[in-house]
């Protein structure tokens, strides 16, 4: 009886971290589709895939990833005490942006002049972020060059 009870409860312990296991890999995945209620220049697209990409192979979840040395380099993504961002611009439709709200999830906007804002997102924060309403495009910062050296 001893034997049974025993042969059960290994098979239960198993079982159970078999299931922890699924659970436990079972990361959300990036969806490489950008909506397509705001417009996202051509620069920002690229960005797009590469960073789905490498999110995705990493299988960590976007608070614990940590893009490439390759990725930060070619991007121009600086780090701050949040982690590391992207920089860019946003185009708004006047009256249907909340910039208190968009400022209020830690993303960090400033008017640049009427309705086109500078953004600095933490790359957690961005497939949030770029499903924002009110937007009507989105470009990416790019990495400026020292013309005279």
């Amino acid at each position: 009886m001893k034997k049974l009870f025993l042969v059960l409860f290994c098979m239960l312990s198993v079982s159970a971290m078999a299931c922890n296991k699924k659970e436990a890999k079972t990361e959300e995945k990036l969806s490489e589709t950008l909506p397509t209620t705001s417009w996202f220049s051509n620069q920002f697209k690229v960005f797009w895939a590469d960073f789905v990409y490498e999110v995705n192979q990493s299988g960590k979840s976007l608070k614990k990833f940590k893009p490439s040395a390759e990725l930060v380099d070619f991007y121009a993504l600086p780090k701050d005490k949040k982690g590391y961002v992207l920089t860019g611009y946003i185009q708004t439709l006047g009256k249907n942006f909340d910039a208190d709200a968009v400022r209020s999830t830690g993303v960090v906007i400033n008017e640049m002049i009427k309705d086109v804002y500078s953004f600095r997102c933490p790359l957690y924060l961005l497939p949030e972020f770029i499903k924002t309403a009110g937007v009507k495009s989105f470009e990416a910062g790019k990495k400026l060059e020292r013309l005279h050296k």
